[in-house]
């Protein structure tokens, strides 16, 4: 064996560990390792990708959703308090269910926002719809204008997601 940091070509053959065999089967491996532990920086590419930019329009959306979901998460630890609170009754469980239903599916729809799929624009809207809708009715009935406040955005974000923009972006 050669003195230590020399290598004698034996040496190189036999802690090429099965290369040879291995380069036969597989195909040319040393060349792709050459490159790496020379430190050059090779960009590897397996496909001709084109990233596009989400357009603001859609952007803006997700950050109400994403807000929308945090304000949930808060109204429904506040819902399960109240809940335990008054022991058990019945208008509260609804109150948690509806919120936990609401917190859950927007945070699916956000979880799915980078899939551009139209289902994931669909249902935002129709989240969003159901959200202004029960605001609208809890200022309907007595409410004050609280629940008209919270109607704003999802009022914004279905205006959002219906733009063009947002339209050519979630058409997968």
């Amino acid at each position: 064996m050669a003195a230590r940091g020399t290598h004698s070509p034996s040496d190189t053959a036999r802690h090429s560990t099965g290369a040879q065999g291995v380069d036969g089967l597989l195909g040319p491996s040393r060349a792709f390792s050459r490159s790496v532990t020379a430190g050059q920086n090779v960009p590897v590419t397996t496909q001709d990708t084109r990233v596009e930019q989400v357009p603001p329009t859609a952007l803006i959306a997700r950050y109400i959703l994403t807000f929308q979901v945090a304000c949930g998460v808060v109204g429904t630890a506040l819902a399960a308090y109240l809940l335990i609170g008054s022991g058990l009754a019945t208008a509260f469980l609804l109150l948690l269910l509806a919120s936990v239903a609401f917190v859950v599916l927007s945070w699916l729809l956000v979880a799915r926002w980078p899939s551009r799929r139209r289902v994931v624009r669909w249902g935002a809207v129709g989240v969003e719809v159901a959200v202004c809708g029960l605001a609208l009715a809890a200022a309907g009935s007595g409410g004050g204008g609280g629940p008209l406040a919270w109607s704003v955005l999802p009022v914004a974000a279905v205006v959002l997601l219906l733009t063009p923009s947002a339209g050519r972006w979630f058409d997968r």
